[in-house]
C-alpha cells in the first residue's frame, strides 16, 4: 500500500512538471504534509504523557496497566518517522529552495522539530518492548505465576542485554533484581543468587549512582540468599565486598547499605557463637561511623551498641554492658533521634543490668524513665515490662523488710 501511494505521488508530481502547474500542486502537497504533521504531533505528545504516566506507576502491575502499554504500543513512531517525517521534510525543503524562503520559519523549522521528536522515538519501541515484559513479569508474580515471571524477566535479558544505553541497562539490571527476588527461598535461593551475581558481573563497574545503588541492592539480596541457606562464611564474605565496594561511598545511601552489612555480618556471627568476633564488628561500626553526618547512620551504630551490649549482658560481664548501654544514652538520649526506641531499650537494659547487680533503687529510677520516654512515643510493651521490673523490684524491698 505505502509502494503504490508512493508511485502515485511521483507520478503526479511528473505530469505536473511536464504539464506546468506543478506549484499549484506543490501547495496543495505542503499543506496536506503540514496537516500530516500536526495530526502526528499530537500523537507523539499524547504517547509521551502516556508514557510518563506509565513511568510513575511501573512497578504496579495491573492488566490495566498492561493494556495501556499495548495501546501505547500501536503508535509506530518509527513508521511516522519514515513515510511522513522524512519525506515531508524533504518536499518543503525542496520547494523553498526552488521558490523563496518567507515561509521557512513558518514551515521548516516546525517540520524539523517535529522530525527531532520522531528520530528520538525511533528508540521508543524497544524501551516499550522491555517495559512491557517488566510488567508483564511484576503481574504474573502477583498472579503467583512465579515461572512465568521468570520466562519474562530472561526474554528482556536475551532481547537487551547487550543494549549499552543507560536507559536499557537500567531496566536489565531491574529485571535481573526482580528475577532474584521472585526466586527466593529454599528451592530458586541458587537461583536468586545467579541473578544478583549477574547484576554484579555486568554492571559492577558501573560508577553511576543509579547502577550502583543497584548492584549494592544485588549484593545484600544475595548476601541475605546464603544467610538463609546457612551458608554463613559465604554471607560474611558478600558482606565484606559491600563494605569494600561503598564503606567510604559520598553518598549516604550506599554508606547506610555498609553500615548495614556490617551489621548484618555481626548478627551472623552472634548467631554461630562467635561473640568475640561479633562484638569487634560492632565496635568497627561505631569507629568508623560514629561522626557521620547522615541520621540514619546514627540509628544504626546504635543498634551495634545495642547488640553489643545484650552480648556482654548473656556473658554476664554486666558493667561492661552497663557502660555500653551509658555511652548509647550519653550519644542519642538527649536528641531528637529517628531511632528513639533503640536508645529506650538499652536504658530497659541497663536497668535489667543494675537490678541484677543489686542496684535496686537506681535500677528502679532508670524504669521509671523508661516508662516516661515510652508513653512520649506511644510504646505500651516496654512501658509495660519497666513497670512490671520496678513492681517486683518494690514488692521484693517490702517484703525484704
Amino acid at each position: 500500500m505505502g509502494k503504490l501511494a508512493f508511485i502515485s505521488l511521483m507520478f503526479i508530481i511528473g505530469y505536473e512538471v511536464i504539464t506546468g502547474t506543478f506549484e499549484s500542486t506543490m501547495r496543495l502537497l505542503i499543506a496536506i504534509v503540514q496537516i500530516l504533521f500536526l495530526l502526528t504531533l499530537v500523537i507523539v505528545l499524547l504517547n509521551a504523557i502516556m508514557k510518563e504516566r506509565m513511568k510513575k506507576t511501573e512497578k504496579k502491575a495491573t492488566k490495566k496497566k498492561l493494556i495501556s502499554a499495548r495501546f501505547a504500543r500501536k503508535f509506530n513512531m518509527k513508521k511516522a518517522f519514515v513515510f511522513i517525517g522524512l519525506p515531508g521534510l524533504l518536499l518543503i525543503i525542496a520547494y523553498e529552495s526552488m521558490t523563496d524562503t518567507v515561509t521557512i520559519m513558518g514551515t521548516f523549522v516546525p517540520a524539523l522539530i517535529l522530525v527531532v521528536f520522531l528520530y528520538k522515538s525511533i528508540t521508543a519501541p524497544r524501551i516499550r518492548d522491555a517495559e512491557e515484559l517488566l510488567q508483564k513479569g511484576y503481574w504474573s508474580r502477583e498472579d503467583r505465576a512465579y515461572d512465568d515471571a521468570v520466562a519474562a524477566y530472561d526474554e528482556l535479558v536475551r532481547r537487551f542485554g547487550e543494549d549499552a544505553s543507560p536507559a536499557m541497562r537500567k531496566r536489565v539490571a531491574e529485571a535481573l533484581f526482580e528475577k532474584g527476588v521472585n526466586s527466593r527461598g529454599k528451592s530458586g535461593s541458587k537461583i536468586a543468587i545467579s541473578a544478583y551475581d549477574e547484576i554484579v558481573r555486568r554492571f559492577g563497574g558501573d560508577f553511576s549512582p543509579t547502577m550502583r545503588e543497584r548492584v549494592a541492592e544485588a549484593l545484600s539480596s544475595k548476601a541475605s540468599s546464603l544467610h538463609f541457606l546457612n551458608r554463613f562464611d559465604a554471607a560474611i564474605a558478600v558482606y565484606d565486598e559491600i563494605v569494600r565496594r561503598f564503606g567510604k561511598s559520598a553518598p549516604h545511601a550506599l554508606r547506610e547499605r555498609a553500615v548495614k552489612a556490617l551489621f548484618d555480618k555481626g548478627y551472623v556471627l552472634k548467631e554461630q557463637g562467635r561473640f568475640d568476633a561479633a562484638i569487634a564488628v560492632y565496635d568497627e561500626i561505631s569507629r568508623r561511623y560514629s561522626e557521620d553526618i547522615f541520621p540514619a547512620i546514627h540509628g544504626w551504630v546504635a543498634k551495634a551498641l545495642l547488640n553489643k551490649g545484650v552480648i556482654l549482658g548473656e556473658q554476664n560481664d554486666l558493667d561492661a554492658a552497663i557502660t555500653v548501654y551509658e555511652e548509647i544514652e550519653r550519644r542519642y538520649g538527649g536528641r531528637k533521634a529517628s531511632f528513639p526506641m533503640d536508645v529506650t531499650e538499652a536504658l530497659f537494659n541497663m536497668g535489667a543490668a543494675l537490678e541484677k547487680l543489686g542496684e535496686l533503687d537506681t535500677a528502679i529510677a532508670v524504669f521509671e524513665e523508661v516508662d516516661r520516654r515510652c508513653s512520649r512515643n506511644k510504646s505500651s510493651v516496654l512501658a509495660a515490662k519497666a513497670l512490671s521490673r520496678k513492681n517486683v523490684i518494690l514488692e521484693r524491698s517490702q517484703n525484704g523488710s
